[in-house]
């Protein structure tokens, strides 16, 4: 292909070598991510300087051009993030509703945070739900709802209840349904997955598993004293059993303690699972968020804990195991945080709306109150202080090469509780990410 118009590199191209020492070429505004083939890298190099001119596009150039890795020259690429960030924050054909039907749990687990003081969702509030979707389907193109706690599970009458009437709404007015649930699995027995996957389709699952059982049972253990690896363990195999079309992301938190005993748990589920790609692995350090137990944790924080994070990962890639959110959390505007987006709300098990799933306790984050009629009643302040602070107010955030994917938005809770705006791990730690993507 050849073509007569000017091509500049791209300001949102970032490049870097993995530890294989092959050249890694990445592009925030289209999240493309490329390895370069030995005998082109000078072309390449050349190629993405900043001050570059290219005139024609032909082989690995017009590969660079279809990435979004060169651009026309006379393209203003502020504008079009710009124009891009409108587009993510204002977006009223979408509605994104992280549900808990019942903040009560089944767990104890040592780190968390929640007080469970509020049981099950009444009927009052599952009106509220139902009424607030009623009112705005015949404008969404999009509903996505995500279940979580409390634990979930729980409360399943809520769930089959509100699901019913979401799947009505998404066939009558022709919106794409999304669906996901944060659950501790184990109240996952067969019959009630099978409900969950085909009248519910909940297709995107979120589980826990802290280690094998030694180490898991010491740190998520069952209201009241217990064990509870071996529950999950067996609703996982059940899972795996089935043909259902899902995806159930492992996840596995760490400390200080704990870090050296999780290769365990990879060779325990790459024998279980085989290498299933329906239940890919991912890895984050223990946080001290609040619980009644922050004292005695011994987390792993900061860039050590980043550092450890990612080497779980590479570590779990090299040994077969699929990985989940790598990838995800580099694309266009993935860096996001749900907090930050307008269209997003908590609803707590009464009616009282939050941002964010981690500060519960503060009451910056009670933006609202749903009533039965589906009125968010938002307290404006409050609300705006969460999705208002982002690169339209950031000089530092609009020249940044990872702005089309965080858009200065990527933790408004550390931003308000720190004063400073964050970036994502995914940016500082954008090498590591790269590397464990392409080795």
């Amino acid at each position: 292909m050849s073509n007569s118009e000017l091509y500049k590199p791209s300001r949102f191209n970032f490049k870097t070598r993995n530890s294989n020492g092959d050249l890694v070429l990445y592009n925030s505004f289209t999240g493309a991510v490329g390895l370069v083939a030995p005998e082109h890298e000078a072309l390449v190099e050349a190629a993405l300087k900043p001050a570059t001119r290219i005139d024609s596009l032909h082989g690995v150039l017009n590969d660079l051009s279809e990435a979004g890795m060169l651009v026309p020259a006379a393209e203003d690429e502020f504008a079009k993030a710009a124009e891009f960030h409108h587009d993510v924050f204002h977006q009223e054909e979408r509605l994104h509703l992280i549900i808990m039907p019942t903040e009560e749990c089944n767990f104890r687990c040592v780190y968390c945070y929640e007080d469970f003081k509020v049981k099950e969702m009444p009927q009052a509030v599952r009106s509220g739900i139902k009424n607030l979707v009623a009112a705005r389907a015949p404008k969404l193109t999009h509903l996505n709802i995500s279940w979580f706690g409390g634990e979930p599970t729980e409360a399943p009458d809520v769930i089959l209840e509100l699901s019913r009437h979401f799947l009505e709404l998404c066939e009558q007015y022709g919106i794409i349904y999304e669906t996901s649930m944060t659950t501790n699995g184990y109240n996952l027995q067969p019959d009630f997955v099978k409900t969950l996957i085909k009248e519910c389709k909940i297709d995107y699952f979120n589980i826990t598993l802290d280690g094998v059982k030694e180490d898991h049972d010491q740190r998520r253990i069952k209201k009241g004293g217990g064990d509870t690896f071996e529950t999950i363990i067996s609703n996982l195999r059940h899972m795996k059993e089935t043909d259902y079309q899902f995806h159930c992301q492992l996840r596995t938190n760490f400390d200080k303690h704990s870090r050296e005993e999780v290769p365990k748990l990879m060779h325990y589920l790459l024998a279980e699972f085989e290498g299933d790609p329906r239940f890919p692995v991912y890895y984050r350090t223990i946080g001290k968020w609040g619980g009644p137990n922050d004292d005695q944790l011994d987390v792993c924080d900061g860039s050590q804990g980043l550092k450890e994070m990612f080497a779980l990962h590479k570590q779990a890639r090299e040994l077969g195991l699929p990985l989940a959110v790598l990838d995800e959390n580099i694309g266009p505007s993935s860096s996001v945080c749900y907090a930050a987006l307008p269209h997003s709300f908590v609803v707590g098990a009464d009616g009282t709306i939050y941002k964010c799933t981690v500060a519960l306790d503060k009451e910056y984050n009670k933006v609202g109150q749903l009533d039965e009629h589906g009125n968010l009643n938002l307290i404006e302040e409050r609300f705006n202080l969460w999705v208002s602070s982002n690169e339209t107010i950031d000089t530092g955030c609009q020249r940044c090469f990872f702005r089309p994917s965080c858009q200065g938005a990527a933790c408004p809770y550390e931003r308000i509780e720190e004063g400073i705006q964050p970036c994502p791990p995914s940016k500082t730690q954008l090498k590591q990410v790269l590397d464990v993507m392409t080795t």
